[in-house]
């Protein structure tokens, strides 16, 4: 799942204009696609869809990276939100993909990412070390990361609202800990 560190890594990004709203993983488009109706087609190309339960009131969706005929192992759909009485929006969508020694898995995303969405809006790579690098607009941000000491790399898409809302939640956070070490003081 996205960690803490990386969804303020995105809110720390400058925004640009080179990321559109354009459909990902065949036709889904965060924060408007029916997630419902997306999972049911992707069901019906006999792949194989689950739904599961994180916590309570959180459910995501697996989908295996095969059926979109990309490297990796998985695909989670979360930041599910209904709107309306009947439609249900995916906020985030991450690829998982396993790491390799010369993380040409992560060089192939990166370089289709910037073919696609244009020059990063933000890079980190080192030679050793935790890769990230970012696009960013008003409809959509774009995280390819591959942390140094995990097996691991992911590739998220993110509704700019979800990350909006993390970062509420985490300045709230922060409050409360200054309030309770104050007290505690």
């Amino acid at each position: 799942m996205i960690s803490l560190r990386t969804l303020l890594f995105c809110a720390t990004l400058s925004c640009a204009a080179s990321v559109s709203a354009s459909p990902i993983l065949g036709g889904l488009e965060l924060g408007e696609t029916d997630i419902v109706e997306y999972l049911k087609g992707l069901e019906a190309k006999n792949c194989q869809v689950s739904v599961k339960k994180a916590a309570e009131g959180f459910e995501y969706a697996e989908v295996p990276a095969a059926c979109f005929g990309i490297p990796g192992s998985l695909v989670t759909f979360a930041g599910l939100e209904q709107i309306g009485e009947k439609k249900v929006v995916a906020n985030i969508a991450t690829i998982f993909f396993n790491k390799d020694f010369r993380s040409t898995v992560f060089e192939k995303y990166y370089q289709a990412l910037t073919q696609k969405y244009g020059k990063p809006t933000s890079a980190s790579l080192p030679f050793v070390g935790n890769k990230e690098v970012s696009w960013k607009s008003k409809d959509l941000v774009i995280l390819l990361s591959e942390p140094h000491l995990d097996t691991v790399g992911q590739l998220h898409y993110m509704t700019p609202k979800l990350v909006d809302r993390q970062n509420q939640n985490e300045a709230s956070r922060r409050a409360e800990e200054k309030k309770n070490i104050g007290a505690m003081i």
